[in-house]
């Protein structure tokens, strides 16, 4: 798939997709994790496994992800 087919499927912009592909945006909502694994047709393993390399790059970068769900 595409990059500009899995943002567009997720709701997000390119842009912001190439930022998440990269490493430039860590501080993803939980919504746009679940948007990604929905477009992706994650299984429930690796759609947990996507939430948690969220949560570590938010850590990595010294911000806490929220944790409101969207």
């Amino acid at each position: 798939m595409r990059c500009e087919e899995l943002a567009t499927l997720a709701g997000v912009s390119i842009d912001y997709y190439t930022r998440l592909e990269r490493g430039k945006e860590t501080r993803s909502s939980p919504g746009v994790v679940d948007a990604l694994a929905r477009a992706l047709k994650l299984s429930h393993d690796e759609h947990q496994h996507l939430r948690s390399m969220r949560s570590r790059a938010a850590v990595w970068t010294g911000r806490r992800p929220s944790t409101t769900r969207t």
